[in-house]
């Protein structure tokens, strides 16, 4: 069966104001390793330009994911929602010490814009509302070719 839509989750936290959010302290007590972190000042290169971090940041992400159907994506959320939720406590005891904004990015691609709807099950919403997390959701129903897909999952 052809591929009908791509999916990712992320999980990210960062300072709101000052930066001064210690990362690896923030992996060491939730026990979990990040898919990325950075820190203020760090450098990087996008593109061909070497860029500095304007900000500190701690992301967990699934990563795109090929399914036929909308419905097929609940298990994004458990590879990246479960692990956070026993560190409810820590997240809001660093979000409290380090004025931290927290985001749940939902990234839907789908093919020759078939965009069925969203659901959300309300164990995500408690999690998000019991953080303060802002749950946010992109859906791109422009991809209509292989090519893109193959750059996505890259």
């Amino acid at each position: 069966m052809e591929t009908k839509s791509l999916g990712k989750i992320s999980f990210s936290i960062a300072p709101i104001e000052n930066d001064d959010f210690p990362v690896d302290d923030f992996t060491k007590a939730t026990g979990i390793t990040p898919s990325e972190s950075y820190k203020v000042g760090e450098e990087y290169i996008r593109g061909n330009r070497l860029q500095r971090r304007i900000e500190s940041a701690w992301i967990l992400d699934s990563g795109y994911q090929k399914e036929d159907a909308w419905y097929e994506y609940s298990h994004l959320f458990d590879l990246v929602i479960e692990p956070l939720r026993k560190c409810e406590e820590i997240i809001n005891d660093f979000k409290k010490r380090y004025s931290l904004d927290i985001k749940i990015r939902i990234y839907f691609h789908y093919v020759n814009a078939q965009s069925p709807g969203v659901h959300l099950d309300k164990k995500i919403i408690q999690f998000a509302n019991s953080i303060g997390a802002e749950i946010e959701i992109f859906i791109d129903n422009d991809i209509d070719n292989k090519t893109n897909f193959t750059r996505l999952l890259e």
